[in-house]
Order: C-alpha cells, then structure tokens, then sequence
C-alpha cells in the first residue's frame, strides 16, 4: 500500500499577538510542539522549528504533555493520514467501474436507485 506523506502545515506565524486571538492556537500549537518534539528525539535538535517567542503559549496548551503523549498523537495523527489516502482511492475507483458492474463486484455499490 502506498504511504501518504504526512499532512504539512504551514509555519507558525511570526506574531505571537495573532496566535494568541486565534481561534486555532490550541490545535496549532500541538502541532508544532508534537513536530519539535519529534525533531528533537531524531537528534535534529539544531533545526528551530518554534519560535522562543511562542514558548509562552506552547508551554500553556502542552507544557503538561509527556514524550509518550506526543508520540500518540503523532501515531493518531498518522492514522488519520492513512485512513484518507485510504478513502480517497476507493472514491476515485468508484468513478472507473459502471454502477451495475461495481454493485455485482464488490457490493459497494447499489446501482439503478430509484426514490420516490
């Protein structure tokens, strides 16, 4: 099965005033501190992906999370990945086969719908 890359997201803003009023900051910092901590336990640790200027708000949406935390999420997340690769193949194959030919295939499929 192929494997997808992992999902990029884009580069903490510069301003801590904007992260502080967004309504993602949460989310968004779990994120880049789950990345940092995955950078620093691959022995990356001169790659800043955090800006010590966040350090602030980072510490206040994960500063209670452990290294077995982070890896969950990074597995959970990863699944997430998977699952979606997974899922947007079966839709696209679900466009190449006619609705009669899938249905007696696979039974994914229930051709000749009708609803009154």
């Amino acid at each position: 099965v192929d494997s997808p890359p992992p999902s990029d997201l884009p580069p903490i803003l510069p301003s801590i005033n904007t992260c502080e009023r967004c309504y993602k900051n949460r989310e968004c910092m779990m994120y880049s501190s789950t990345d940092a901590q995955h950078l620093r336990s691959s022995a990356l640790s001169s790659v800043n992906v955090l800006a010590s200027t966040h350090k602030k708000l980072i510490d206040h949406f994960t500063g209670h999370l452990r290294d077995e935390d982070f890896e969950y999420f990074r597995t959970w997340d990863r699944l997430i990945d998977l699952e979606k690769h997974a899922s947007s193949i079966e839709v696209a194959k679900s466009w190449l086969f006619d609705s009669a030919e899938r249905e007696s295939k696979d039974g994914k499929c229930i051709g000749g719908l009708v609803m009154d």
